[in-house]
């Protein structure tokens, strides 16, 4: 079993933390990058991943197998990462495989805050919404849907997380409608923020360069860290 990671660092030598993207189900790592790569622009090192079956990562898509490669990332960054301030920036299918991750692993990190982008709370309930959008497959939603297992879905675990967590999401996202992400931030735990996004799109509010929430997103980062020595 090979995972293929990306570990950016951050320009200066000294980086402000480390930030862990989960990245979401299309394509692989070549693609989502740009979406943190601003981050180590703004000194902090970024690590992302291919989980298995991704990119060129080995091996076959499952949840538990998602889950287990997380935690392999997790045992790595222990040992190698500059900065132990670490970061989970999590978007769309990302956030449900973090969320578990964190809560699971055995590792624990000195992490200080969770933003999870997009992220639904159930797979069962995302696989049913989608059933529903067809009317040739709207009568299956039902007995299709308990064939996904739910076992590992972010909802069972987001209330066990008692650290600093950020929720994103468009009020109009075409991909992971908006219930889905605020089911999971209602069961969270206080300290908790919502971010609700205007603009229409799945993961769209970091997608652009000048995007506002970029720079309110580093700012929520360096708000851990305490003042400058």
């Amino acid at each position: 079993m090979t995972l293929n990671a990306w570990f950016i660092h951050a320009k200066n030598e000294k980086p402000l933390g480390t930030i862990i993207h989960f990245h979401g189900n299309a394509e692989n790592i070549s693609t989502h990058f740009y979406g943190s790569l601003f981050l180590a622009e703004k000194n902090f090192d970024v690590l992302i991943f291919d989980y298995r079956g991704y990119g060129l990562s080995t091996g076959k898509p499952s949840q538990q197998g998602l889950i287990t490669d997380s935690i392999a990332i997790f045992q790595w960054l222990q040992k190698n990462a500059r900065n132990q301030n670490f970061f989970i920036f999590a978007q769309s299918l990302g956030g449900a495989v973090a969320i578990p991750s964190y809560v699971l692993s055995p590792t624990k990190l000195n992490m200080k805050a969770i933003v999870l982008d997009s992220t639904f709370s159930s797979y069962r309930g995302i696989a049913r919404n989608k059933l529903s959008l067809s009317f040739l497959t709207w009568p299956l939603q039902g007995p299709l849907g308990f064939l996904v297992s739910d076992d590992a879905s972010a909802i069972h675990f987001i209330d066990k997380i008692h650290i600093p967590i950020l929720f994103v999401h468009s009020k109009i996202d075409p991909v992971v409608p908006y219930q889905f992400g605020y089911e999971l931030y209602k069961k969270a735990h206080q300290p908790k923020e919502f971010w609700e996004i205007s603009t229409a799109g799945h993961t769209v509010a970091f997608a652009q360069k000048d995007s506002q929430y970029r720079k309110k997103l580093y700012q929520y980062f360096i708000s851990f860290l305490g003042p400058k020595k």
